[in-house]
């Protein structure tokens, strides 16, 4: 019969002071396993996770037809657009007269926004533009 108040023996691995003997490997797998899961699960979310739509803005400020029929430089809008699928264009309209961007209408004062929910190129005749052509790609 062990007396349970008796001092532990030098070659007991669990005394006070002494390492947790079996426990300690356990305890640092089951650390690294943890490790591992968290660390893998947030590649897989980044990697799973698609991006958001973009969301894309452009003002015409005030003036900008008076700029047009004097024929100053005009740089509203990119001749070239990327943008990802289900992402959009708004445009606001600060002048007083309306401008037209493709089928898109933007009256004075207002805003739009156009939508692209399909992978494409979509060509679009714009006055707000050097070249008055702008090229939209959806990818």
């Amino acid at each position: 019969m062990t007396d349970l108040l008796a001092p532990a023996d030098e070659a007991d691995d669990t005394a006070p002071g002494t390492s947790l003997g079996s426990a300690g490997p356990i305890a640092a797998g089951l650390v690294l396993m943890l490790v591992l899961t968290i660390g893998f699960g947030a590649l897989f979310w980044t990697i799973a996770k698609p991006p958001s739509p973009e969301r894309l803005t452009y003002t015409i400020p005030a003036g900008t037809d008076l700029r047009i029929t004097t024929l100053q430089p005009i740089d509203v809008i990119p001749a070239e657009i990327r943008l990802r699928k289900g992402g959009s264009i708004t445009l606001i309209n600060e002048d007083r007269v309306s401008f037209q961007f493709g089928t898109l209408s933007v009256g004075a004062g207002q805003t739009v926004t156009k939508t692209f929910p399909e992978v494409g190129s979509f060509r679009n005749t714009c006055r707000l533009t050097p070249g008055q052509e702008v090229l939209i790609t959806v990818y």
